[in-house]
Protein backbone atom coordinates (compact mmCIF):
# COMPACT_ATOMS: atom_id res chain seq x y z
CA UNK A 1 0.00 0.00 0.00
CA UNK A 2 1.39 3.35 -0.69
CA UNK A 3 -0.43 5.47 1.81
CA UNK A 4 -0.56 3.59 4.61
CA UNK A 5 2.40 0.88 3.77
CA UNK A 6 5.92 1.45 5.43
CA UNK A 7 8.66 2.92 2.95
CA UNK A 8 10.79 -0.50 3.54
CA UNK A 9 7.49 -2.66 2.47
CA UNK A 10 7.07 0.00 -0.81
CA UNK A 11 10.38 -0.30 -1.98
CA UNK A 12 10.85 -4.34 -1.69
CA UNK A 13 7.08 -5.07 -3.47
CA UNK A 14 6.72 -5.27 -7.21
CA UNK A 15 3.49 -3.22 -6.77
CA UNK A 16 2.89 -0.30 -4.62
CA UNK A 17 -0.98 0.88 -4.51
CA UNK A 18 -0.52 4.60 -4.75
CA UNK A 19 -4.12 4.99 -3.57
CA UNK A 20 -4.70 1.91 -1.70
CA UNK A 21 -7.71 1.04 -3.41
CA UNK A 22 -7.37 -2.78 -4.87
CA UNK A 23 -9.64 -1.41 -7.88
CA UNK A 24 -7.00 0.14 -9.29
CA UNK A 25 -5.47 -3.22 -9.70
CA UNK A 26 -8.46 -3.72 -12.50
CA UNK A 27 -8.14 -0.54 -13.57
CA UNK A 28 -4.56 -1.09 -14.58
CA UNK A 29 -5.14 -4.23 -15.82
CA UNK A 30 -8.33 -2.90 -18.53
CA UNK A 31 -6.14 0.36 -19.76
CA UNK A 32 -2.76 -1.93 -20.23
CA UNK A 33 -4.85 -4.47 -22.08
CA UNK A 34 -6.43 -1.56 -24.02
CA UNK A 35 -3.22 -0.08 -24.71
CA UNK A 36 -1.73 -3.41 -26.12
CA UNK A 37 -4.70 -4.25 -28.28
CA UNK A 38 -4.65 -0.49 -30.00
CA UNK A 39 -0.70 -1.59 -30.70
CA UNK A 40 -1.89 -4.85 -32.24
CA UNK A 41 -4.41 -2.92 -34.72
CA UNK A 42 -1.96 -0.58 -35.74
CA UNK A 43 0.80 -2.87 -36.24
CA UNK A 44 -1.71 -5.11 -38.67
CA UNK A 45 -3.13 -2.04 -40.47
CA UNK A 46 -0.07 -0.29 -41.39
CA UNK A 47 1.68 -4.53 -42.09
CA UNK A 48 -1.28 -5.16 -44.30
CA UNK A 49 -1.68 -1.82 -46.34
CA UNK A 50 1.80 -1.83 -47.05
CA UNK A 51 2.80 -5.65 -47.69
CA UNK A 52 -0.80 -4.97 -50.20
CA UNK A 53 1.47 -2.53 -52.00
CA UNK A 54 3.94 -4.96 -52.78
CA UNK A 55 1.58 -7.84 -53.85
CA UNK A 56 0.55 -5.01 -56.51
CA UNK A 57 3.36 -3.82 -57.50
CA UNK A 58 5.22 -7.54 -57.86
CA UNK A 59 1.86 -9.27 -59.34
CA UNK A 60 1.28 -6.45 -61.88
CA UNK A 61 4.66 -7.33 -63.23
CA UNK A 62 4.38 -11.21 -63.03
CA UNK A 63 0.74 -11.42 -64.88
CA UNK A 64 2.30 -8.72 -67.36
CA UNK A 65 -0.18 -5.32 -66.28
CA UNK A 66 2.51 -3.24 -66.05
CA UNK A 67 3.15 -0.90 -63.36
CA UNK A 68 -0.18 0.21 -62.03
CA UNK A 69 1.46 2.39 -59.75
CA UNK A 70 4.12 5.01 -59.60
CA UNK A 71 6.63 5.71 -57.22
CA UNK A 72 5.71 9.28 -55.99
CA UNK A 73 2.15 7.52 -55.91
CA UNK A 74 3.37 4.69 -53.31
CA UNK A 75 5.07 7.64 -51.34
CA UNK A 76 1.52 9.74 -50.68
CA UNK A 77 -0.12 6.91 -49.50
CA UNK A 78 2.32 5.81 -47.53
CA UNK A 79 3.35 9.43 -45.96
CA UNK A 80 -0.65 10.34 -45.96
CA UNK A 81 -3.58 7.58 -46.88
CA UNK A 82 -2.01 5.16 -44.64
CA UNK A 83 -1.01 6.91 -41.22
CA UNK A 84 -3.93 9.08 -40.18
CA UNK A 85 -6.22 6.16 -39.96
CA UNK A 86 -3.54 3.75 -38.56
CA UNK A 87 -3.11 6.38 -35.88
CA UNK A 88 -7.20 6.58 -35.17
CA UNK A 89 -8.08 3.31 -34.04
CA UNK A 90 -4.79 4.02 -31.26
CA UNK A 91 -6.78 6.19 -29.35
CA UNK A 92 -10.02 4.15 -29.33
CA UNK A 93 -11.75 2.67 -26.77
CA UNK A 94 -12.14 -0.87 -25.66
CA UNK A 95 -14.40 -3.42 -27.48
CA UNK A 96 -16.05 -4.46 -23.89
CA UNK A 97 -14.55 -8.23 -24.02
CA UNK A 98 -10.81 -7.49 -23.45
CA UNK A 99 -11.64 -8.46 -19.55
CA UNK A 100 -13.03 -11.61 -20.51
CA UNK A 101 -9.77 -13.08 -22.70
CA UNK A 102 -7.06 -15.01 -20.69
CA UNK A 103 -3.72 -13.14 -19.81
CA UNK A 104 -1.30 -13.29 -22.24
CA UNK A 105 2.10 -14.77 -21.27
CA UNK A 106 4.91 -11.97 -20.57
CA UNK A 107 6.92 -13.31 -23.33
CA UNK A 108 4.61 -13.67 -26.09
CA UNK A 109 5.43 -11.71 -28.76
CA UNK A 110 3.10 -8.75 -30.21
CA UNK A 111 2.39 -10.57 -33.57
CA UNK A 112 1.71 -14.36 -33.33
CA UNK A 113 0.97 -16.89 -36.37
CA UNK A 114 -2.11 -16.27 -36.92
CA UNK A 115 -1.88 -11.99 -36.62
CA UNK A 116 1.02 -12.88 -39.31
CA UNK A 117 -1.68 -15.20 -41.70
CA UNK A 118 -4.43 -12.54 -41.38
CA UNK A 119 -2.31 -9.52 -42.60
CA UNK A 120 -0.74 -11.82 -45.06
CA UNK A 121 -4.77 -12.58 -46.02
CA UNK A 122 -5.73 -8.63 -45.73
CA UNK A 123 -2.72 -7.94 -47.91
CA UNK A 124 -4.03 -10.39 -51.11
CA UNK A 125 -7.43 -9.17 -50.43
CA UNK A 126 -6.30 -5.38 -50.93
CA UNK A 127 -3.99 -6.15 -53.57
CA UNK A 128 -7.11 -8.39 -55.73
CA UNK A 129 -9.19 -5.06 -55.48
CA UNK A 130 -6.05 -2.97 -56.54
CA UNK A 131 -4.89 -4.77 -59.66
CA UNK A 132 -8.96 -6.26 -60.88
CA UNK A 133 -9.99 -2.50 -60.75
CA UNK A 134 -6.51 -1.42 -62.54
CA UNK A 135 -7.02 -4.68 -65.15
CA UNK A 136 -10.90 -3.65 -65.53
CA UNK A 137 -10.23 0.34 -66.03
CA UNK A 138 -7.49 -1.41 -68.90
CA UNK A 139 -9.25 -4.25 -70.64
CA UNK A 140 -12.78 -2.83 -70.78
CA UNK A 141 -12.80 0.96 -70.50
CA UNK A 142 -9.66 1.33 -72.90
CA UNK A 143 -7.68 3.39 -70.52
CA UNK A 144 -4.36 3.86 -71.09
CA UNK A 145 -1.40 3.09 -68.72
CA UNK A 146 -1.91 6.73 -67.10
CA UNK A 147 -5.08 6.68 -66.90
CA UNK A 148 -4.88 3.25 -65.61
CA UNK A 149 -1.90 4.01 -62.99
CA UNK A 150 -4.23 7.35 -61.87
CA UNK A 151 -7.50 4.56 -61.23
CA UNK A 152 -5.71 2.04 -59.34
CA UNK A 153 -3.81 5.00 -57.22
CA UNK A 154 -7.38 5.81 -56.13
CA UNK A 155 -8.20 2.25 -55.95
CA UNK A 156 -5.60 1.94 -53.68
CA UNK A 157 -6.27 4.37 -51.57
CA UNK A 158 -9.81 3.87 -51.11
CA UNK A 159 -9.11 -0.14 -50.13
CA UNK A 160 -6.64 0.99 -47.52
CA UNK A 161 -9.01 3.87 -46.09
CA UNK A 162 -11.95 1.23 -45.64
CA UNK A 163 -9.69 -1.10 -44.70
CA UNK A 164 -9.89 0.47 -41.26
CA UNK A 165 -13.01 -0.90 -40.41
CA UNK A 166 -11.64 -4.46 -40.44
CA UNK A 167 -9.72 -4.05 -37.51
CA UNK A 168 -12.20 -4.39 -35.25
CA UNK A 169 -11.18 -7.08 -32.60
CA UNK A 170 -14.49 -8.09 -30.86
CA UNK A 171 -16.03 -11.38 -31.94
CA UNK A 172 -19.64 -10.32 -30.84
CA UNK A 173 -19.83 -7.17 -32.63
CA UNK A 174 -21.17 -6.43 -35.99
CA UNK A 175 -19.88 -5.01 -38.91
CA UNK A 176 -21.38 -1.54 -38.56
CA UNK A 177 -21.32 -1.61 -34.52
CA UNK A 178 -18.24 -2.17 -33.16
CA UNK A 179 -15.49 -0.37 -31.34
CA UNK A 180 -14.05 0.89 -35.11
CA UNK A 181 -17.26 2.66 -36.16
CA UNK A 182 -18.20 4.40 -32.86
CA UNK A 183 -14.93 5.89 -32.67
CA UNK A 184 -14.80 9.34 -33.90
CA UNK A 185 -11.26 9.87 -34.48
CA UNK A 186 -11.43 6.99 -37.06
CA UNK A 187 -14.55 9.41 -39.20
CA UNK A 188 -12.37 12.33 -38.89
CA UNK A 189 -9.69 10.31 -40.10
CA UNK A 190 -11.11 9.34 -43.37
CA UNK A 191 -12.72 12.70 -43.79
CA UNK A 192 -9.48 14.63 -43.53
CA UNK A 193 -7.81 11.95 -46.22
CA UNK A 194 -10.78 12.00 -48.50
CA UNK A 195 -10.05 15.96 -48.08
CA UNK A 196 -6.44 15.12 -49.55
CA UNK A 197 -6.99 12.47 -52.21
CA UNK A 198 -9.68 15.58 -53.93
CA UNK A 199 -6.87 18.02 -53.97
CA UNK A 200 -4.43 15.22 -55.47
CA UNK A 201 -7.64 15.48 -58.12
CA UNK A 202 -8.15 19.01 -58.49
CA UNK A 203 -5.28 20.89 -57.80
CA UNK A 204 -2.59 21.75 -60.67
CA UNK A 205 0.40 20.79 -58.62
CA UNK A 206 -0.50 18.08 -56.94
CA UNK A 207 -1.94 16.76 -60.15
CA UNK A 208 1.74 16.83 -61.83
CA UNK A 209 3.49 15.79 -58.84
CA UNK A 210 1.64 12.72 -58.92
CA UNK A 211 0.82 12.41 -62.34
CA UNK A 212 -2.68 12.31 -62.55
CA UNK A 213 -4.87 12.05 -65.74
CA UNK A 214 -8.49 12.75 -65.29
CA UNK A 215 -10.32 9.65 -65.54
CA UNK A 216 -14.63 9.12 -66.21
CA UNK A 217 -17.22 9.67 -63.64
CA UNK A 218 -18.48 6.26 -64.04
CA UNK A 219 -14.70 5.24 -62.31
CA UNK A 220 -16.11 6.53 -58.87
CA UNK A 221 -18.27 3.27 -58.48
CA UNK A 222 -15.14 0.64 -59.29
CA UNK A 223 -13.43 2.91 -57.09
CA UNK A 224 -16.44 2.47 -54.34
CA UNK A 225 -16.34 -1.09 -55.41
CA UNK A 226 -12.92 -1.65 -55.02
CA UNK A 227 -12.96 0.14 -51.37
CA UNK A 228 -15.95 -1.94 -50.30
CA UNK A 229 -14.64 -5.92 -51.79
CA UNK A 230 -12.01 -5.93 -48.84
CA UNK A 231 -14.54 -5.45 -46.03
CA UNK A 232 -17.01 -7.79 -47.39
CA UNK A 233 -14.54 -10.28 -48.36
CA UNK A 234 -13.01 -9.83 -44.57
CA UNK A 235 -16.52 -10.04 -42.90
CA UNK A 236 -17.45 -13.46 -44.58
CA UNK A 237 -14.22 -14.78 -43.78
CA UNK A 238 -15.19 -13.70 -40.45
CA UNK A 239 -18.22 -15.53 -40.00
CA UNK A 240 -16.95 -18.26 -41.98
CA UNK A 241 -13.90 -18.78 -39.28
CA UNK A 242 -16.81 -18.20 -36.31
CA UNK A 243 -19.49 -21.04 -37.89
CA UNK A 244 -16.45 -23.40 -38.31
CA UNK A 245 -15.32 -22.84 -34.23
CA UNK A 246 -18.82 -23.36 -33.26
Amino acid sequence: MGLRGTQVAAEAADLVLKDDSFASVVQAIRQGRVIFENIHKFVVFLLSCNLSEIFVVALAGIIGLGSPLLPLQILFVNIVTDVFPALAPGVGRENGELMKSPPRAPNSPLLSGPDWRQVVFYAVVIAMAVLGSYAYSCWQWGYTAAQGSTLAFYALCCTQLLHVFNMYSSKRASLFINEITRNRYVWLALLLCVGLLLLTYYVPFLQTALSIQPIQEKALLLLIGSGVFPVVVVWISRQLQSIWQA
